[in-house]
């Protein structure tokens, strides 16, 4: 029985390789473009968060928010059972608070009839 050898294309490697290149520059592009306001006047994030509550947002078809990434390092974990154990581990996880990074969402409004 012969066996059929698969084989990755040059082309398709390619391909990756310029999709992935677009979409880092359209993550720049996109990190540059929060970071800055038209008008010089401060950052669209900065500006949510230093007002939270009491910021207008033009009326529109899309409109934003803050939302939070949270995350605790994952490698302590492991590091902590290996050594020291579950409880401490517990423990660990009771007295700490976990990384919180702001990011900003955008969306499409909800129409309502």
């Amino acid at each position: 029985m012969k066996t059929i050898q698969t084989i990755i294309s040059q082309s398709q490697l390619k391909h990756v390789q310029d999709v992935e290149f677009r979409l880092a520059a359209a993550q720049r592009e996109v990190a540059k473009l929060k970071a800055e306001h038209e008008d010089s006047v401060a950052p669209i994030e900065a500006i949510l968060l230093a007002k939270a509550t009491d910021v207008a947002i033009e009326v529109g078809e899309l409109t934003c928010r803050i939302d939070w990434d949270v995350k605790r390092n994952v490698s302590w974990k492991n590091v902590c059972l290996a050594r020291l154990g579950e409880s401490v581990v517990e423990k660990v996880l009771r007295d700490t608070e976990p990384t919180r990074s702001p990011y900003l969402t955008v969306f499409e409004r909800e129409v309502r009839a």
